[in-house]
């Protein structure tokens, strides 16, 4: 004879406030994909390469950068940055890698989501 099976799954988060409520569901959001009108950076910007400011990249579209005279990613921009460096990774998160004045495009991402949440509470 075959077990019946009950799903035991509590039907709702067990949580102690509000607050904790909203950090739990926020944990649980997947981030959009990055794109440069989500850090409010113009197409033709120019991006530094976070260890070595003379390798640059320019934003061609809301998606790819042109990159040693090619248009690519994001993050193939920066593995191949880090590759002559000598670097090789299996994966490479490109805007943690590249920046727009002064600050990494993860970090700018960061801060614009940050600063939502705050006037949307």
């Amino acid at each position: 004879m075959i077990a019946s099976h009950r799903d035991v799954t509590p039907g709702k988060d067990f949580v102690e406030s509000a607050e904790d409520q909203r950090a739990l569901d926020k944990a649980r959001e997947r981030r959009a994909n990055f794109n440069f009108t989500l850090v409010n950076i113009p197409i033709g910007a120019s991006l530094t390469f976070t260890r070595n400011p003379d390798i640059t990249c320019a934003v061609i579209d809301n998606r790819r950068v042109s990159f040693q005279n090619e248009t690519m990613s994001l993050s193939l921009a920066a593995d191949r940055a880090l590759r002559q460096m000598g670097i090789e990774w299996k994966a490479v998160q490109g805007p943690l890698y590249w920046e727009y004045d002064g600050e990494t495009l993860d970090e700018i991402r960061t801060r614009i989501e940050d600063e939502s949440e705050t006037v949307n509470g």
